[in-house]
């Protein structure tokens, strides 16, 4: 006996299948929601995805705020910033609070925004890369990593209805240049 909608091969025995965990009845294939996907309800990758944006959301309201501290009174912050090696002149302070306060912004719409794409495939797209994005900033670098590898399951790709996602490392004419292509169906 297979699985009605992801074809894995079950026991006879079997009401639900250990991939999809779709219940089976029969033959006929079972679809609960009108959208995208096999199931209408959320995996547990979209709970994580929610907690990471929350944070996410949170370190750039931190970097606004402490970048506009930096830029409105550099000559508090100017000492420590010369002695820590991030500034080497009293010039520079403002325009690393300027960049702290881009950062905070640019981080915070983008968590912010991802609340509300939709349940579609560009909307998983958009969301990996809003997870990637807080790659960038380093303390959210283990973050992303658990968060990615969740949001690749198969059941959160079923749920935002991408077919298939893959990962292929190529090596191209320059001896040390390696690209990474994502391709999505």
């Amino acid at each position: 006996m297979h699985c009605t909608q992801c074809g894995q091969q079950l026991s006879n025995q079997a009401k639900f299948c250990t991939r999809c965990r779709a219940p089976q009845s029969g033959n006929e294939p079972i679809v609960y929601s009108s959208g995208p996907g096999i199931t209408s309800r959320p995996p547990s990758a979209i709970a994580i995805y929610t907690v990471f944006s929350i944070l996410l959301m949170l370190c750039g309201v931190f970097l606004i705020f402490s970048g506009s501290a930096i830029y409105a009174h550099p000559s508090e912050f100017a000492q420590r910033l010369i002695a820590s090696g991030r500034a080497a002149s009293f010039d520079e302070v403002p325009a690393f609070g300027a960049g702290m306060m881009l950062i905070g912004i640019i981080c915070s719409t983008a968590a912010g925004s991802s609340w509300f794409f939709p349940r579609t495939r560009w909307g998983w797209i958009l969301r990996l890369l809003v997870m990637m994005l807080a790659a960038w900033l380093c303390i959210f670098l283990p973050f992303s990593i658990i968060a990615s590898i969740y949001w690749c399951k198969r059941e959160t790709r079923d749920y935002y209805g991408v077919r298939s996602c893959q990962c292929r490392i190529v090596w191209c004419s320059i001896p040390t240049d390696w690209r990474i292509i994502v391709k999505v169906r």
